[in-house]
């Protein structure tokens, strides 16, 4: 099998009052082929493809509006003196990549896999050309002209275990990507009237591995209940730039990298719970995120966090007519029940500080408390048909 799939964007800015990208037009294209062969109990599948991306972001020069105070373009000669956040930048990103994948059915219980592939990924517009406030961070972000496409190459493997009364699945992963972009803090700038935080993408080169385990009992003979059990683990070394000059201890992990996290859940499942009540379920659940002390610490991009637990529960069913149609789903759901007082060190909120005199140990934005959420879900017939 084979195919072509692309796309062509335009963007353009000059009838806002912010501006942090440029316009732009973007143009992405890719030819493709896949192959898959079945052997009995082998399946062999490969395939390989060429991406190419091309961008062409226009100037901008801008003004304060004597009238309103905001941001405006401007052209020919009132360019002079004018603010220039965006510079005329034409570049065309090109790369290959491909996969070879096994998978080997030993029973018709148990089967593994193994996978090998090269990616690649381009930079995109935000990387590339910001320049302006973040809003949603309070950061003021840069955007990198140099950089360069990200490469790739990864290890899998896995394994599948499924009986009537229990799956397991498990796999690793072993990931090398060269020139691997992400958010460093680089220092401080005025805007709004206040002292911003800056952050610029960079690259460098990156090692990244770990693995997942997923485990779902439902016992005899109460196939009606089941206990679902999931744990992920990433780690994310910095291996620095090639030829470039040995890391701090501060840099030597990468920004945004997950931690440790498992998820358990318990769910009853009743398909009959009386005659106007059908697909019943009942489900609590447990969360636990480890401390992510593995952090970025490099001129102040990211701190350590600390870990924490999460309970969650919730209870729904469908109400039927005597027909047995269902009328109206009813669900209730209940997250953080414990009002647990954390914060994910996936959120960029964490970081804005928006009261530098706050007293609390922990500064930042806070993630959600407890949260409960009704749910009603009313099924609509335009037909004119029942039954």
């Amino acid at each position: 099998m084979g195919g072509l799939n692309g796309m062509y964007q335009t963007n353009t800015v000059t009838k806002g009052t912010e501006f942090v990208i440029p316009s732009y037009n973007q143009f992405d294209a890719g030819p493709f082929l896949f192959v898959k062969k079945s052997l009995q109990k082998l399946e062999i599948a490969g395939g390989i493809r060429y991406d190419v991306r091309q961008f062409n972001n226009k100037a901008l020069f801008t003004k304060p509006d004597p009238v309103t105070g905001f941001d405006k373009p401007v052209y020919g000669v009132d360019t002079v003196g004018a603010y220039n956040p965006f510079y005329l930048y034409k570049h065309t990103f090109s790369g290959a990549s491909g996969s070879l994948g096994l998978s080997y059915r030993f029973s018709n219980k148990f089967s593994a896999k193994g996978n090998i592939g090269r990616g690649y990924r381009s930079p995109n517009i935000s990387e590339i050309s910001t320049n302006g406030i973040h809003p949603g961070t309070n950061t003021f972000q840069k955007g990198n002209l140099n950089l360069k496409p990200e490469f790739n190459l990864q290890e899998d493997i896995g394994v599948n275990f499924n009986s009537q009364h229990v799956t397991i699945d498990a796999s690793i992963f072993n990931n090398v990507i060269n020139n691997y972009i992400y958010n460093q803090k680089t220092g401080s700038s005025f805007g709004l009237n206040t002292i911003l935080d800056t952050f610029q993408f960079v690259a460098a080169n990156a090692h990244l591995y770990g693995g997942e385990l997923s485990v779902d009992r439902h016992p005899h003979p109460f196939d009606w209940l089941h206990f679902e059990n999931s744990l992920s683990l990433v780690y994310g070394n910095n291996e620095g730039i090639s030829g470039g000059p040995k890391l701090s201890d501060s840099a030597k992990y990468l920004p945004q990298i997950p931690p440790f996290h498992t998820i358990s859940e318990l769910r009853a499942n009743i398909k009959s719970l009386s005659p106007g009540i059908k697909n019943a379920f009942i489900k609590v659940q447990f969360e636990y995120y480890a401390a992510q002390k593995r952090a970025y610490l490099a001129d102040g991009t990211e701190t350590p966090t600390r870990g924490y637990n999460l309970f969650n529960a919730g209870l729904g069913a469908d109400f039927v007519n005597h027909k047995g149609e269902n009328v109206v789903t009813f669900i209730i759901s209940g997250d953080n029940l414990f009002n647990t007082v954390y914060q994910s060190n996936m959120s960029r909120l964490k970081y804005f500080e928006p009261y530098p005199s706050d007293p609390r140990p922990y500064h930042g934005i806070y993630n959600m408390g407890r949260n409960l959420s009704f749910k009603l879900i009313i099924p609509l017939n335009f037909s004119g048909k029942t039954g």
